[in-house]
């Protein structure tokens, strides 16, 4: 197992630490760094000229996928809960400038 498969495997644990404890802000600042040892993997994996080192590459890769779709999920299903409460806010308001515009004004 090579030093950065060793990160690239921290670094996708931490991530779902923090996804799984919703820790949101800390996953923005968490993914960047990680996005890229992954893209960075992918590169090696692509520029590996022997067998044996590609072989292995992919076995890495394969490991970090297992653990990358339950980062997928999890970041999917904090997407569908903000679009619930997007709506929310937007039929909140709808409400309010529809009620506001029955609502007899008063000067005094």
């Amino acid at each position: 197992m090579t030093d950065a498969h060793i990160t690239l495997d921290k670094m996708s644990h931490r991530l779902l630490e923090l996804l799984r404890e919703e820790q949101w802000e800390e996953v923005a600042a968490s993914s960047p760094p990680y996005l890229a040892a992954v893209q960075q993997m992918m590169s090696a994996y692509q520029q590996a000229l022997i067998p044996e080192e590609k072989q292995a590459l992919a076995e890495q890769l394969q490991a970090i996928q297992v653990q990358q779709a339950e980062i997928v999920g999890r970041l999917r299903a904090r997407v569908h809960l903000l679009e619930q409460n997007m709506v929310r806010l937007q039929q909140g308001r709808a409400g309010c400038r529809d009620y506001a515009a029955q609502t007899p004004r008063r000067f005094d």
